[in-house]
């Protein structure tokens, strides 16, 4: 039978995993003939009526038709899938067996041969680096030497072993017949004499029977326990054939990064000057050749002639791709010269593990943050100590990527300190500090007027601070504040676009701000500013500049990173937009930094931050405020105390000269003349000048610059004076 509809040469069936019934893919037929076969035994996987099969019923005869309804049709295929992938896996997983005892193999060649030694001295021989060359060599032949004294103490061994043998069982038999004489002797039976060394004789035949029975087992366990470890080895390497792997396994298998793939990626990357040297069956040189380094493998590669390792960088994309990598698990740098590629690659995923607790969670003793704060890791695993003594900090990114979560980390070290003064700003409404605020000396948090005011009071008393603690230092021929003995005092600022921003203060901010971070850096203040808008607009360049420690979560374009991170940093390759912005369905690379002047080594390095939720954050404020009672201290009191009333005139009088002076340097000066008044700790430009109108001053603008005459404070003092006696 024929038909023109080809639709009608198809049959198809699907049945769920609950009906216990093979999926069957629609199948082509030829000359209109369903290929099926009707069978008496219905023991075997069939089509069962409730698997909504579908067929073109009109071309099967009605007999078999009937046989269908009754669910004993089996349908017939040339190919079972199962068999095939079950005998695949069996051949697959011997190869992981193979696979590893090879690697076995070559580990236990490398550490007895000198193979590793001749790869050393031909990468050496390659970067014509003699000195190395030659220090290879003397490691080489004294390796030698060691493996030819072993290989004679070996033969030298079974002789050894065999006298140490005959002198040790005369001796065990001479104690133990010594103690059969005593027991004999003491019993007055002479047969005891030999009944100390019958039972070890009776020892040593249990211990043969036992091994004979049971030994078996100890063997079959260890045979099987290394064809596991096998098994573990050459699975882990991914060097299984491709015909072999799964679906799953393909697209999973990292490239191994050695010289081959190195030179793979790089010719790949479409340099012209690199392609020519290439074709031109040009090798490249390795000063350091692929190693393992951390969590990665680090190499260094002499780039040929005329392609200096910034093109290379700048194609850092297409880099990460040929390694089948992730952009974020390949970083390339210039090395000690411009056509030296310094290269670490991480292995795959190996980045997404995080970095573990906060190691200061479960401290009970106070820390010095002098020494530095630990907030996270590096890529090659190791530990990263944030520097405090003589810093500044830069902190930003996207919302959501964990820039609050960093600084909080500074903030929750120095709380562990019980010397420590801690000021909190944060210009946002908030909890993130809440739990900390006990243990702040000021802590200030919203979106208000009154709360950037508070900010720019901190600055200009941070300025007035570092004067107060550069007299202390000079009188004690201190060089720095840990050495005068000065604790450390952090000043937090969050969301500091806010204020640097603000219509009104975001001037005299910058300009206090640049010269705080200037002149702290010996006084022990460390200024911590974070931010979720760093551009050059919302950060002055002025303040980044100066700035020590610059973190840069995920940003948005180059602006933001170059804001954060310095001019010129995206063009090197140091590339927060690269940082792929992470969610609470989607960690991408979320907790994960590019930081300049935190890690020592290196200045391109990536932190991998530790993460602490708000159970954390409440068990360090706990642990702080314990701190602080153990070592007879309390918190420094708050600033909003209230204290006595002071005239403004007569300090006014008193911290003026005969000079004007602009009216926003005098809230720091009164500050200075009375650090324990409220009104003065919260006094900012605008309110000094609003408070001198009050009292009949006024003010002049000069430049856009406030300047208070004193002879118009102490003209005002006098008609003060002259009008009270009147009165009297």
């Amino acid at each position: 039978m024929t038909t023109e509809d080809p639709q009608h040469h198809k049959f198809s069936a699907e049945a769920s995993a609950d009906d216990n019934v093979v999926y069957l893919p629609a199948a082509n037929t030829e000359d209109g003939v369903v290929e099926a076969e009707i069978v008496d035994d219905i023991d075997t996987r069939r089509v069962e009526p409730s698997a909504r099969a579908t067929f073109n019923t009109h071309l099967i005869p009605d007999e078999a038709r009937e046989r269908m309804a009754s669910g004993a049709v089996e349908l017939s295929h040339r190919a079972t899938p199962v068999a095939k992938s079950g005998g695949k896996a069996l051949v697959r997983h011997g190869a992981y067996v193979v696979a590893g005892a090879l690697v076995v193999a070559k580990r236990v060649w490398d550490a007895h041969s000198n193979s590793r030694y001749e790869r050393l001295l031909r990468s050496a021989e390659a970067s014509s680096d003699w000195d190395k060359l030659a220090e290879w060599e003397q490691r080489a032949e004294q390796a030698r030497e060691r493996r030819h004294r072993r290989a004679m103490d070996w033969l030298d061994a079974p002789v050894k072993l065999v006298k140490t043998a005959l002198w040790l069982t005369l001796a065990v038999a001479g104690v133990f017949l010594a103690l059969g004489v005593v027991l004999a002797i003491a019993q007055e039976d002479a047969r005891l004499i030999l009944g100390p060394l019958g039972g070890v004789l009776d020892a040593i035949q249990w211990a043969y029977w036992f091994a004979l029975a049971y030994g078996v087992l100890f063997v079959y366990g260890g045979t099987a326990a290394l064809v596991a470890y096998l098994w573990r080895v050459g699975r882990d390497t991914g060097i299984t054939p491709g015909w072999l792997q799964t679906a799953g396994e393909q697209s999973n298998a990292a490239v191994v990064v050695d010289e081959t793939a190195i030179a793979h990626a790089l010719a790949h990357l479409g340099l012209t000057k690199l392609d020519g040297f290439f074709k031109s069956g040009g090798m490249l040189s390795y000063p350091s050749i692929p190693a393992r380094d951390g969590l990665g493998v680090a190499a260094q590669v002499r780039l040929p002639p005329g392609v200096p390792a910034e093109q290379v960088i700048a194609r850092k994309t297409r880099l990460a791709a040929n390694l089948g990598r992730a952009g974020i698990e390949v970083w390339p740098s210039v090395g000690a010269d411009e056509g030296l590629l310094q290269l670490w690659v991480a292995d795959r995923g190996a980045l997404d593990t995080g970095a573990g607790p906060w190691p200061w969670l479960d401290l009970d003793t106070p820390v010095d943050i002098y020494r530095g704060i630990p907030v996270g890791v590096t890529l090659r695993g190791d530990a990263v100590i944030a520097p405090i003594n003589g810093t500044s900090w830069l902190v930003g990114g996207r919302p959501g990527q964990g820039k609050t979560t960093f600084g909080r980390l500074l903030v929750m070290g120095a709380c562990l300190d019980p010397t420590a003064e801690i000021w909190v700003h944060v210009l946002a409404d908030n909890p993130d500090f809440d739990a900390l605020a006990e243990r702040f000396t000021r802590y200030e948090v919203g979106i208000g007027h009154d709360v950037a005011a508070a900010a720019l009071a901190a600055f200009e008393d941070l300025m007035a601070e570092i004067e107060r603690r550069g007299q202390i230092m000079r009188a004690k021929q201190a060089h720095t504040a840990a050495e005068a003995g000065l604790p450390p005092l952090v000043a937090y600022f969050d969301e500091v676009h806010r204020l640097f921003q603000h219509r009104e203060f975001g001037e005299e901010a910058a300009r206090l701000a640049e010269d705080v971070i200037k002149q702290a850096r010996k006084y022990g203040v460390v200024v911590i500013l974070v931010t979720q808008s760093p551009t050059a607009g919302s950060i002055p360049k002025p303040v980044t500049r100066e700035t020590i420690c610059r973190v840069a979560f995920s940003v948005i374009d180059q602006i933001a990173n170059d804001a954060l991170l310095g001019d010129g940093k995206h063009r090197q390759g140091i590339r927060a937009t690269e940082l792929r912005p992470g969610s609470d369905t989607s960690p991408g690379d979320r907790g994960k930094a590019l930081t300049v002047g935190v890690v020592p080594e290196v200045d391109w390095s990536m932190v991998i931050g530790h993460n602490v939720g708000s159970a954390e954050v409440t068990h360090v404020g706990r642990t702080a405020m314990s701190l602080l009672a153990e070592q007879g201290r309390s918190v420094p009191a708050d600033s909003a105390t209230a204290h006595t009333k002071r005239d403004l005139l007569d300090d006014l009088d008193e911290v003026l000269d005969t000079e004007r002076v602009p009216a926003g340097d005098l809230p720091a000066r009164l500050r200075r003349l009375a650090p324990d008044y409220k009104p003065y700790q919260q006094l900012t430009r605008k309110k000094l000048l609003e408070q001198l109108r009050e009292l009949g001053i006024k003010v002049p603008s000069t430049d856009n610059r406030w300047y208070v005459d004193p002879v118009a404070i102490r003209r005002a003092l006098a008609e003060r004076a002259t009008a009270d006696l009147d009165q009297e």
